[in-house]
C-alpha cells in the first residue's frame, strides 16, 4: 500500500509500563520511500513509521485499529 500526503492513518499506541493503550488519528505528513510520517491533529506530535508498520500498529481504518487495541 502507498500513501500520499494527507491521507488519515491511525496508530495503536501501546505503552504498557505507562499504562497507554490509545488509537491516534493521524494526517500523513512525509512520504519516502522507506518511511513516512504522521501528524496527531489535536497534539500536533508528529510520529515516523516504517512500511512495515501497516497491519501492525498502523492502520488504514479506525475498525481495524479497535480489533489490534
Amino acid at each position: 500500500m502507498r500513501l500520499k500526503k494527507k491521507d488519515k492513518i491511525f496508530y495503536l499506541r501501546k505503552l504498557p509500563k505507562q499504562d497507554i493503550n490509545e488509537v491516534l488519528r493521524l494526517t500523513v505528513r512525509t512520504v519516502e520511500e522507506d518511511y513516512f510520517v504522521g501528524i496527531e491533529e489535536k497534539e500536533q506530535h508528529a510520529f515516523l513509521f516504517h512500511y512495515s508498520d501497516i497491519g501492525k500498529i498502523v492502520f488504514i481504518t479506525y475498525g481495524e485499529a479497535l480489533e489490534r487495541k
